[in-house]
């Protein structure tokens, strides 16, 4: 029963909610140099705020927990890290081969590939960076004892051709980076300092771990 309450926010820091990584092969590497680059994402996905109270009442706990997130995003002005992470890649991009990245960041509500070239403006290239979730819950029995997730997938696109040239996932679990566990009053402290600095993280992991290397 735990297991199924906790699914929503667990899908946040499994391999199982994330796209395969398909690296840029020499050829399609060879191919960015002074090109242009466009930026589109699908948007905030619900923020879930997910305590052990709202965890007893299951699907409908996780729709709870949806609507208190978003609140709390409104109330503290807390940023979905998503379009930050695909300004600093595209920045990346630009630095290593030279090309020009058009702005702004063009949100679109679907994942299919011609509508994201559609958004992008006539760029040669499209940096489609999609949130699967974001969100704090708390740690088995341990009630008041919270970690903040974040899971991102990016993918570049060949505007020409619609080939997707390179994807990769980047999950932000800090207890793999040995972060301690903190306590509801500590997340929500100061305007939720907390969650806002481990989303600050989040967004430096996922840009270096989409930047070309």
């Amino acid at each position: 029963m735990r297991k199924i309450l906790s699914l929503a926010f667990l899908c946040l820091l499994t391999a199982g909610c994330v796209s395969s990584t398909q690296p840029l092969s020499s050829g399609d590497r060879g191919g960015l140099t002074g090109k242009t680059i466009a930026m589109t994402t699908r948007g905030s996905p619900a923020f879930l705020a997910m305590t052990a109270g709202k965890g007893m009442f299951a699907v409908a706990g996780v729709a709870v927990a949806a609507a208190s997130g978003n609140e709390l995003v409104r109330n503290n002005n807390i940023a979905d890290p998503t379009e930050a992470i695909a300004q600093g890649v595209a920045a990346a991009y630009g630095a290593a081969y030279d090309m020009q990245v058009v702005e702004p960041v063009n949100t679109v509500s679907t994942s299919d590939i011609s509508a994201i070239v559609k958004a992008s403006g006539g760029a040669n290239y499209v940096l489609d960076v999609a949130s699967l979730g974001w969100g704090y819950s708390y740690l088995g029995f341990n009630f008041n004892q919270f970690r903040v997730g974040y899971t991102v997938n990016m993918r570049v696109i060949d505007a020409s051709t619609g080939k997707v040239i390179s994807t990769d996932s980047c999950i932000y679990d800090p207890k793999k980076m040995g972060k301690p566990a903190v306590s509801h009053d500590e997340l929500l402290a100061d305007g939720a300092a907390y969650i806002k600095k481990e989303l600050a993280d989040a967004t430096r992991l996922c840009v270096q771990k989409f930047s070309p290397k």
